[in-house]
């Protein structure tokens, strides 16, 4: 089962990648801001999650996205932000759920992303 906390780490586990490594994004990206600009919206979904009580995978995932469409300059933040928007509408209120239910959450933003 995959959980709340699961979910949790793994955002944390991404904040972590991306900081470590923006320098390197950053090289990658014509305009030479992609890593700060992931950086800079990871941050505040960190800040968020501290701030903020979550119960469900969906509440959480709500919270991401929403950090994410706030946060991050040019298209990067809408994109990723709707993502975990409708993902975490997607799996709803559940505090767990089986990979299966987690991927079709997945796909839904994914699916999502195409019409952005």
């Amino acid at each position: 089962m995959i959980t709340v906390n699961h979910i949790q780490a793994w955002i944390s586990n991404h904040c972590t990648r991306i900081r470590d490594n923006a320098h390197r994004l950053n090289l990658l990206d014509a305009d030479g801001d992609c890593g700060a600009s992931m950086q800079r919206g990871l941050d505040a979904v960190e800040i968020a999650l501290e701030q903020s009580s979550y119960d469900s995978i969906g509440e959480l995932l709500t919270i991401t996205g929403s950090q994410l469409m706030s946060a991050m300059g040019g298209t990067s933040g809408p994109i990723l932000g709707a993502f975990f928007l409708t993902t975490g509408q997607h799996i709803g209120e559940r505090s767990s759920c089986d990979l299966l239910t987690f991927a079709s959450s997945l796909q839904a933003g994914v699916d999502r992303e195409s019409v952005v």
